[in-house]
């Protein structure tokens, strides 16, 4: 059986994504394919308009961070959009968690893909550093580990031998059940991630840090951050905090409001260690 073209495609506000999917790619070392970066508003904007002509692998590593235990409102009607086509390509699932809950991310979005016409060779999910972590809550912090890229080679080499097809195996490969039911999606509820502003503020600038570099702006995936006044549309903002990894003067900073039941959840979450799962 020739290689596959491998190919990958990620949503990744903060790199732990994008991380994942190219170690995982990496690991398979099959021809690679450019990566379709979902992270910022003009790129998304830009695959809706050529219908996804860029998907050109015959193997697409689809990854996208659990937001609440879902896949990112950013990305799911763009997944489901009919100007996505499978033609029966196989895709691997990718969910990187924030180390307190794994959520229906792999089940939404493998479902999404095999609606689409691909068929779901493999799946996993994966702790990344949570974008909440700071200084007094280090949730999921130095994730994914050396520990954690170990087990993700081995799931690569799983990947691989489960597509080698010889005379004395002959049979295609199988795909595989997702871990929890494939629901269909309701797109006139508002999506749980939003919940997240009763968590935690917007991270507006400290203006006396600020220094008007604009990294913040451009790393912001929704366009919530003005050019000129650096100020944050609280309605466009995801609390991914992307702004704040990136700015090097500590201008931004996240500030959480959680109840003290919320509260104590996640900080039980920081004492434990959320193993990767993977479905093969």
């Amino acid at each position: 059986m020739p290689s596959p073209r491998v190919q990958t495609v990620y949503f990744s506000p903060t790199g732990n994504t994008k991380k994942v999917c190219s170690r995982l790619a990496f690991g398979l070392g099959f021809p690679a394919d450019p990566p379709i970066d979902l992270t910022y508003k003009k790129i998304r904007q830009q695959v809706q308009t050529t219908f996804w002509q860029d998907l050109i692998g015959d193997l697409i590593i689809f990854g996208v961070p659990v937001y609440v235990g879902r896949i990112p409102d950013q990305i799911l009607k763009l997944l489901h959009s009919d100007t996505l086509k499978g033609n029966n390509r196989w895709a691997i699932v990718i969910a990187v968690n924030g180390n307190v809950q794994t959520g229906s991310a792999v089940a939404e979005l493998g479902g999404l893909l095999r609606q689409q016409g691909f068929r779901i060779l493999a799946a996993a999910n994966i702790t990344g550093r949570h974008s909440f972590c700071n200084p007094t809550l280090l949730l999921g912090e130095g994730r994914p580990d050396e520990t954690d890229f170990r087990e993700l080679n081995q799931f690569a080499n799983s990947i691989i031998d489960k597509l080698i097809i010889t005379p004395e195996d002959p049979k295609e490969p199988a795909e595989i059940t997702l871990p929890l039911p494939e629901a269909k999606i309701d797109y006139t509820v508002d999506h749980p991630q939003y919940g997240a502003r009763q968590m935690a503020k917007f991270p507006n600038k400290d203006s006396e840090k600020c220094v008007e570099c604009r990294e913040c702006f451009a790393h912001c995936p929704t366009d919530a951050i003005d050019f000129t006044t650096l100020e944050i549309d609280e309605e466009r903002c995801i609390r991914c905090y992307s702004c704040v990894k990136v700015c090097a003067f500590g201008a931004r900073l996240i500030k959480l409001q959680m109840t003290p039941e919320l509260q104590e959840r996640f900080e039980r979450a920081v004492e434990q260690r959320l193993p990767p799962e993977f479905f093969l």
